[in-house]
């Protein structure tokens, strides 16, 4: 019998060592704030998320007043100082006040603006205007999009919305092709048919290789995201053709709120997104355990949450989580404490977003 309870000892004092050492060595979630750097202040809090990086530490800043864009200031991360971008300011001034920035060119050298008339302008950085052109007229079942995109110092991608019918319903639109324009030319350079139906406002870029790239909306819009879909178009081909690219997302994700927040690199090869996940996970247990937990010790439904930055590439390779806020059960994606409006520097290495009243970088890897 003593030899009995000595080998239950030793098999209880086994178990309770893989059970420990389980524990110490799974991988826990990582503190955002912990590993990112406050680099600027934005008092201003730019409800759009509106901002850009002119290099790896000079980052432009905007200032609105009643929700109009009103100047442009530029700091340096290193330095401290900032720059009030006069010539720009004075072009945006001359613009009137519906003037409202769209894109940046891959090389970051011209901004494309849309004015208050509905017109594109090519600037570049100190203010000289490279075009004004006029976007596409609207027609009953067409209209252009609330945003283009610049693909270089005289071209931009304009896309262009359409209905089955002439009844504009939201949500019925899609984007029916992408019109590639010279804007010194005042002309369409190509025509790009694209079927899928989107939503207005989701993440669209134009990398350093001269693709366009844009998320499709994937699942319910009350419902969890299970993968991010980006469709690329290679706008230096003759006749360009989409192709979808699939990055498939892990479950345990808020019910309402799971994507907040997609950007791509400037290469065109990455994509950082925030989550917002179920924070069971990292409590205490592995996932491996958790299902006995919680058939042992059932536990409210309603949990705290955590908002997560993460990393992958287009197709779900190498995906990594940068790191984490926690959250408590009354998650608002519009909190200004949260990260938001994530962004690429043009290292293609290094991430930033707006938080807690300021500007924020952090490595990507």
């Amino acid at each position: 019998m003593g030899r009995f309870r000595a080998r239950i000892v030793v098999i209880g004092v086994a178990l309770f060592g893989v059970v420990a050492a389980v524990w110490l060595l799974y991988p826990r979630g990582t503190s955002l704030f912990d590993r990112a750097t406050r680099v600027a202040a934005d008092a201003d809090y730019n409800p759009g998320g509106f901002y850009w990086w002119l290099s790896n530490h000079q980052v432009v800043l905007t200032h609105r007043v009643n929700g109009s864009l009103s100047s442009l200031f530029c700091h340096d991360t290193n330095t401290g100082k900032d720059d009030p971008c006069v010539s720009l300011n004075r072009m945006i001034r001359t613009q009137k006040s519906a003037a409202r920035i769209e894109a940046l060119s891959p090389d970051r050298r011209v901004l494309l603006f849309r004015s208050w008339e509905d017109r594109q302008v090519g600037a570049t950085q100190d203010g000289r205007i490279l075009f004004t052109d006029r976007q596409t007229a609207s027609t009953p079942k067409t209209e252009p999009a609330s945003e283009s995109d610049m693909a270089d110092g005289f071209r931009w991608v304009e896309p262009i919305y359409a209905w089955p019918s002439q009844e504009r319903l939201v949500g019925a639109y899609h984007i029916a092709r992408l019109l590639i324009r010279d804007g010194t030319r005042h002309t369409v350079v190509k025509t790009v048919t694209v079927s899928p139906w989107l939503e207005q406002g989701f993440p669209e870029t134009i990398t350093t290789r001269n693709h366009w790239l844009m998320q499709k909306r994937t699942g319910s819009i009350a419902g969890p995201i299970s993968s991010i879909q980006t469709i690329d178009i290679d706008l230096n081909a003759d006749a360009p053709k989409p192709q979808t690219l699939t990055l498939n997302l892990s479950p345990g994700s808020h019910p309402f709120f799971d994507l907040c927040d997609v950007c791509y690199s400037p290469d065109g090869e990455r994509v950082a997104f925030v989550r917002v996940l179920d924070n069971r996970s990292n409590v205490w247990l592995p996932p491996f355990l958790e299902g006995w937990r919680d058939r042992l010790f059932p536990r409210n439904k309603t949990m705290p949450y955590k908002i997560s930055l993460w990393v992958s590439d287009l197709r779900g390779q190498q995906m990594h989580e940068v790191g984490s806020v926690p959250h408590g059960n009354d998650f608002n994606p519009g909190n200004r404490e949260n990260p938001n409006y994530a962004q690429w520097l043009p290292d293609g290495k290094t991430l930033s977003f707006l938080a807690k009243g300021a500007v924020w970088t952090v490595s990507a890897d």
